[in-house]
């Protein structure tokens, strides 16, 4: 059987990531559903579990922090390539990716013609990409010159962490958010070494 083409091979990529995408969204779903699920990290030694509100946390738990997935996407503003603060809710109407990324993240330049491709295949969909670059704005703007970047770009040289933990999330990159038009967070993909359960 020959291989197959191009276009069909980048479209099985880009079903596979919206399979995924729809998969994380029902298990996303499932760990927020009523009783509403509260995830918390500790950073001992003892595995991580989720804690279901009519838990009773001991008091190692009830000392750690908390780190809570909203459920919309938070009001985060961050300055673009030409330091115009934008804000995630310019974006509500269209399906949104946001991708946390850093020029010096291997496996973030390794997704991120993934991205480009997904976006222009996807834009008559409302589909759009806003990567929120934790890295210094010059590194960012060298990077999107040299490899052609067309998706908006947020810099979070300053308030890049506070974003990422709007979200619920420590900065392990990259990591990505999907949301509907309304601005509702769908699912959430984090690296698999992440502590977030």
């Amino acid at each position: 059987m020959p291989p197959a083409p191009p276009r069909v091979a980048g479209a099985l990529l880009a079903l596979g990531l919206v399979a995924a995408a729809a998969a994380g969204g029902v298990l996303l779903y499932r760990l927020t559903a009523a009783p509403r699920s509260v995830l918390r990290i500790d950073h001992s030694p003892a595995p991580l579990r989720p804690v279901v509100a009519e838990d009773t946390p001991s008091p190692q738990e009830a000392a750690a922090p908390v780190r809570r997935i909203p459920e919309d996407l938070p009001a985060i503003r961050l300055p673009d390539l030409t330091g115009r603060l934008r804000s995630l809710s310019d974006y509500r109407g269209r399906l949104v990716v946001v991708n946390f990324w850093a020029t010096w993240c291997e496996p973030c330049r390794r997704e991120i013609p993934l991205l480009q491709r997904l976006r222009r295949e996807r834009a008559k969909d409302g589909l759009e990409i806003v990567g929120i670059a934790l890295d210094h704005r010059e590194d960012v703007a060298r990077y999107a010159r040299e490899h052609d970047l067309t998706y908006p770009l947020l810099i979070g040289e300053t308030g890049g962490l506070e974003a990422a933990n709007a979200l619920g999330m420590d900065t392990v990159l990259p990591f990505s958010v999907f949301a509907d038009r309304t601005g509702r967070i769908v699912t959430l993909i984090k690296p698999p070494h992440s502590e977030i359960p």
